[in-house]
């Protein structure tokens, strides 16, 4: 039973939460070679001190999007601010990247890319940030709205595997591992990008070195095709937004085949899960995170229904 001085706390946080659904999804954890990595978790900028993970701080507690005009939004979510800690991996492993839930409505494609730190990521600027495709998975089939990239993400047990490139050199780098949401991409500008960072320490063998473009220019016209997509019409064909996937890149991993631990969430839910490295996240905490997803739901209002409340 919570004190009345708790509850006066918690619903005094409530009330300064932005009033949106959570139905939309993080990275919550990373996998690579049967080892879970934390990613970051919105409510962890609730906690003091913060915890240390490889994934980028970002303002995203209301789990909304950044629109294809969110200028250096886009490169890595809102406001967002290098991880405290790293991804260790060797270069041509398997990562697995395993998202809290996604719903099933928000079709759209899967794309990750990656920048050279050229240092330590701890505390790169992301404006400087040089990114290169590594994957783009769109249109897989059907249309109206299809099968789509994202659907796989779900089925498979909310988790993207990406292959990082044999030939990479040993280092230090960033992932930009992103979805895009078309369900409302026929209005001006309705695309909705939700990029995940992730600090990444890399052993290789290999020389290769990505070199692309930054991360304000990924997408750099708001009305490429691939971004103004309307999904309820018969299309037998989608090119996904961006640069092409660089040259050095590994083939398309199998989905189903990597991400050994299993993250918690599905489709139909609206409370984030907690990530591996906040499951010791003070009750009290918990509770404010669980009634604020109430709290949204109760309100009816839902982080698709205006874009324009998410462009902070």
């Amino acid at each position: 039973m919570l004190s009345h001085k708790t509850l006066t706390l918690v619903f005094s946080v409530l009330i300064t939460l932005p009033r949106y659904t959570a139905a939309h999804g993080y990275v919550q954890s990373i996998v690579v070679n049967g080892k879970s990595f934390p990613g970051f978790n919105p409510s962890d900028i609730y906690q003091n001190p913060a915890p240390a993970v490889a994934g980028w701080t970002a303002g995203n507690q209301d789990n909304g999007f950044v629109a294809p005009d969110g200028g250096d939004d886009v490169i890595c979510h809102k406001n967002a601010t290098p991880g405290q800690a790293y991804v260790t991996a060797n270069a041509g492993d398997i990562v697995g990247f395993q998202w809290n839930t996604w719903p099933t409505s928000h079709h759209g494609p899967m794309l990750d890319y990656i920048a050279s730190c050229d240092g330590e990521c701890t505390t790169a600027d992301k404006t400087t940030l040089s990114f290169a495709k590594l994957d783009a998975v769109g249109l897989i089939s059907g249309s109206n709205p299809g099968t789509w990239g994202d659907d796989e993400m779900i089925a498979n047990n909310f988790t993207w595997n990406l292959q990082l490139p044999t030939t990479l050199a040993s280092g230090n780098y960033v992932i930009r591992h992103e979805t895009i949401a078309l369900h409302q991409a026929q209005q001006p500008d309705g695309a909705q990008l939700y990029p995940q960072c992730v600090n990444f320490k890399v052993t290789g063998t290999g020389d290769a070195v990505p070199s692309g473009v930054p991360g304000t220019q990924i997408y750099p016209d708001p009305s490429d095709p691939g971004l103004t997509f309307n999904l309820y019409t018969t299309f037998d064909s989608y090119t996904p937004p961006g640069p092409p996937v660089w040259s050095a890149a590994a083939p398309p991993a199998a989905q189903g085949a990597g991400g050994s631990a299993a993250p918690s969430g599905s489709a139909a839910s609206s409370a984030p899960a907690a990530s591996a490295a906040s499951t010791a996240t003070p009750t009290t905490m918990q509770t404010v995170a669980s009634l604020s997803s109430a709290a949204a739901v109760a309100t009816g209002e839902s982080a698709c229904s205006s874009k324009k409340k998410l462009k902070f």
